[in-house]
């Protein structure tokens, strides 16, 4: 989950800047990757793990409705989806702040790793542990 901030200009250490605005999107590498094949076409479905709290319910529902299979996401309770704060500024400048969660006490044994068998093609997204 991205939450992006866009700013006038990015602060300096220890400074501060005022947001113009901030957005929630469906967001991190591998969702991106999802999300622009299925504009493309392809037929595309995500496998991995999502947080049993609001911020996994968004990004479901937006896979949803970009025509990515949802059908390999797996909820896990008391779980949070992890999230990413991005502020840019007025030239496209940017920063990114993550906070990846608990990995690895949940690992990914409970992943159908079997979906992935009969995959063209696959896109194994960067791990922030």
């Amino acid at each position: 989950m991205d939450w992006v901030v866009e700013v006038e200009v990015l602060p300096k250490r220890d400074g501060i800047a005022l947001a113009r605005s901030c957005q929630r999107f469906a967001g991190g590498s591998a969702a991106n990757v999802a999300v622009g094949l299925a504009r493309l076409g392809c037929r595309v479905g995500f496998v991995g793990q999502l947080g049993d709290d609001e911020n996994g319910d968004f990004l479901r529902r937006a896979f949803q409705q970009k025509g990515v299979d949802t059908r390999g996401i797996v909820k896990i309770p008391g779980y949070e989806t992890p999230i990413c704060w991005v502020a840019v500024d007025g030239r496209g400048d940017h920063i990114i702040i993550a906070l990846p969660r608990d990995v690895e006490t949940y690992g990914s044994g409970n992943l159908d790793l079997g979906r992935l068998a009969t995959a063209q093609g696959l896109y194994v997204g960067p791990s922030h542990t």
